[in-house]
């Protein structure tokens, strides 16, 4: 088993259990077998801004999801995931992003859920990854916040750091 933590836009500590299945084969793209390695991969992400289309914004976020999903490795040092994640953030409510009705005058901060899928490019030590999600502000009746289980994205990208190898024997004399 070995740990990897990344640093990203997109802040991941990823942990993976070497397990092989068998994919569709697509030719060179695969390794030297006609196969592709697939690893379980779960960890945690850290979404530090969101992009609203909605209004064109990118606001900066406190969250922590839980994530996990699939790796599919390719030769050369190639590699796609794909992973779901739940976890709890905080949203930032104002004039701004909530209906007037909410008579809300000045920014005060909301607990909400996070729900996102990410879609990951790995190459050797570099990692690309882009996700997309929702938030679900826990008290929108009250505060009528406009983004409430509305699409956001998001990008990273991350390095591996720390790679946890098989223990070392020592020698005896």
């Amino acid at each position: 088993m070995k740990s990897n933590i990344i640093i990203l836009l997109i802040v991941s500590a990823s942990i993976s259990a070497k397990a092989q299945f068998v994919v569709a084969s697509i030719g060179d793209d695969l390794t030297k077998e006609g196969t592709a390695p697939v690893t379980p991969l779960a960890g945690a992400f850290s979404f530090p801004f969101k992009y609203r289309p909605q209004k064109d914004v990118i606001e900066p976020s406190l969250s922590l999801s839980a994530v996990g999903g699939i790796n599919i490795k390719f030769k050369n040092s190639h590699g796609i995931g794909v992973l779901g994640g739940i976890g709890p953030s905080s949203i930032m409510l104002d004039e701004n992003n909530t209906d007037t009705s909410a008579h809300i005058t000045s920014s005060t901060t909301r607990a909400a859920m996070t729900f996102s899928l990410s879609f990951l490019y790995q190459f050797d030590q570099l990692q690309l990854a882009f996700s997309l999600g929702t938030d679900k502000n826990l008290d929108n009746s009250k505060d009528k916040w406009i983004y409430h289980s509305k699409l956001w994205l998001s990008f990273g990208i991350g390095v591996k750091i720390f790679t946890q190898s098989a223990p070392t024997r020592l020698k005896k004399n």
